[in-house]
């Protein structure tokens, strides 16, 4: 039975991945940060079936043999480049493995978004996110040359979020405000995050980087009404303008997704391995029948 670890499994990439893996037959290591899983049960009812690690990734750890390592660890905001690049490099340091699959983001590009989302553009991170997502990347590829799978998600959703993003549009239009950032027409790049670990299962012995994307790109309009039709409501349209966008981006890593937003983030590359499948409506009112679970339990 082949062997995988799995870093970051308690998050919500890292729970997906976990249970692709599982129902492909990968005896699986969780590695998730001391006392994550007495904060989030519901990754618990997932990793039980795997060998769990606790550890804190700030610090060099030691790791078994695995066939392949999924380093999905990571944060967006706080000590990102404690977390996503110095973690990475000790993830690095005590991995023994044949191969090594990065998440990293579509951000790590950073400005470079403006001009072009494909693969090989060349960076221009701007924000510390960013900064770490590009470093990590980096130092990946310098590690294992071609024993590396890089994979650039766009913004993921799905559920088992622990992000604000979509939380904090719910509670807006559940109150009566539907926020329009910029315009209804912008356009933006989602994923449902069982697409990205379908991807990564997908691409594991594939070498190079990916961007990772849901079945088209959506519109900001189309996100807002479909979390109003869940919740059966329309709400009150507050447009947000770009000039408090720009400002916002500098403190919040989703308004450098809504700003930087490209044309389109091609996955030509990806489509040769695997398609991704779940469309906006099914993948959000999934994540929001999730979230509302959860609010009833807790």
């Amino acid at each position: 039975m082949p062997k995988a670890i799995v870093t970051g499994a308690s998050g919500m990439l890292g729970i997906h991945v976990v249970k692709k893996l599982l129902e492909e037959g990968w005896d699986v290591i969780s590695v998730v940060r001391p006392g994550s899983l007495r904060k989030r049960p519901w990754a618990f009812d997932v990793l039980r079936r795997t060998r769990i690690m606790e550890v804190d990734i700030s610090y060099p750890v030691p790791l078994p043999l695995s066939d392949v390592l999924i380093h999905t660890a990571g944060v967006m905001h706080g000590k990102t480049l404690e977390v996503n690049y110095r973690g990475t490099i000790n993830i690095i340091r005590s991995a023994k493995t044949r191969w090594f699959v990065l998440i990293s983001s579509i951000l790590a590009l950073g400005d470079s978004l403006r001009e072009s989302a494909q693969e090989d553009q060349h960076y221009k991170p701007v924000t510390g996110y960013e900064i770490s997502k590009c470093m990590a990347e980096i130092a990946v590829s310098k590690a294992f040359g071609k024993n590396a799978t890089i994979i650039r998600p766009v913004w993921m959703y799905g559920p088992y979020t622990m992000n604000p993003d979509i939380i904090y549009l719910t509670k807006l239009i559940k109150l009566g405000i539907s926020p329009v950032v910029i315009s209804e027409d912008l356009r933006i790049a989602m994923v449902h995050a069982w697409d990205v670990a379908c991807a990564v299962s997908s691409l594991i012995g594939e070498s190079g980087i990916f961007n990772v994307r849901g079945p088209r790109i959506y519109t900001f309009g189309e996100l807002i009404h479909t979390i109003e039709s869940f919740y059966g409501r329309k709400g009150v349209k507050v447009v947000v303008p770009r000039k408090a966008v720009s400002i916002g981006s500098l403190f919040f890593d989703i308004a450098r997704y809504l700003l930087l937003s490209p044309v389109d983030v091609p996955i030509d590359k990806l489509r040769e391995k695997y398609s991704p499948k779940i469309d906006l409506r099914e993948g959000i009112y999934e994540t929001l029948e999730w979230l509302e679970s959860t609010r009833k339990t807790s």
